[in-house]
């Protein structure tokens, strides 16, 4: 059910709450664009949908924001936050995981992430995507996002205080670069035989059904045109070969449950 949210994020930062009362755990899904990202997705817990109008990677007021989610979690009573996101939102959900565990000790604060960008402080040239060429370009005359951006722009070290999977293609260089970056002592990285930087398709269809994985890539394609980011890294014909040479994937869905368990590894793939 939806559910009307009394505390106040930043201005430029849409959010929609799903409550499950049945649940104790929440998830908080931090978009790559503009719009909520698997919105239709139906994940078992209560879920937070999170999108930056800024494009700032979550980077500008992070403080704000990292404590809105902490007191919306003593609200719902909840013992278990999952951050999760692609891209840019895995870099928010490395970020708000761990500024969230920082101010808050009464309750487990993990992420799960899907080729994400790790580091946007200084200036990273692995990070090719035209939002942030725009953000560092706002950044030169903003102070507000200067500061966010040397504040909160590395996220390479995740603390003992939380977990992260990292989920990302092994073939792709800069992807596994972000990825090979981050230490910490409860940090899993997960490699897929992949090229492509949307490394989370392969979990949101049956990824051994032809049909079905070329329907989601013609969709994301499709979407590409009202996307920069996502026109830098489309590969159509591509993606569909690779994700078809993959085992058959666990659901989203399923993987975010895995994760909230508490572990720091899962397996994504079907027995």
């Amino acid at each position: 059910m939806l559910a009307k949210m009394e505390t106040t994020f930043p201005p430029w930062m849409n959010s929609e709450l799903r409550v499950n009362r049945h649940s104790d755990e929440m998830i908080v899904v931090l978009s790559q664009k503009k719009s909520f990202a698997f919105y239709r997705t139906e994940f078992h817990s209560s879920v937070l949908h999170l999108a930056d109008q800024k494009d700032a990677y979550f980077t500008l007021g992070a403080n704000e924001t990292s404590a809105a989610i902490v007191a919306l979690a003593a609200d719902l009573a909840v013992a278990k936050v999952l951050f999760m996101g692609c891209s840019k939102g895995g870099f928010g959900a490395l970020l708000m995981a761990s500024l969230c565990s920082a101010k808050d000790k009464n309750r487990q604060y993990s992420s799960l992430c899907f080729g994400p960008q790790t580091r946007i402080y200084p200036e990273n040239p692995r990070v090719k995507f035209p939002s942030y060429k725009n953000l560092l370009k706002q950044a030169l005359v903003d102070g507000t996002i200067a500061e966010g951006l040397a504040r909160y722009g590395d996220v390479t070290h995740v603390p003992s205080t939380t977990r992260s999977i990292i989920i990302f293609g092994n073939l792709n260089a800069n992807d596994r670069s972000e990825a090979e970056s981050v230490s910490g002592t409860n940090v899993s990285l997960v490699r897929l035989p992949l090229k492509t930087h949307s490394v989370v398709l392969p979990f949101l269809v049956d990824n051994t059904d032809r049909t079905a994985v070329t329907d989601i890539v013609e969709s994301l394609t499709q979407a590409a045109g009202k996307q920069q980011d996502l026109q830098s890294t489309m590969r159509s014909s591509a993606m569909v070969d690779e994700i078809l040479t993959l085992p058959r994937t666990k659901s989203l869905a399923t993987l975010c449950q895995e994760a909230l368990s508490g572990s720091s590894a899962i397996d994504v793939f079907s027995e």
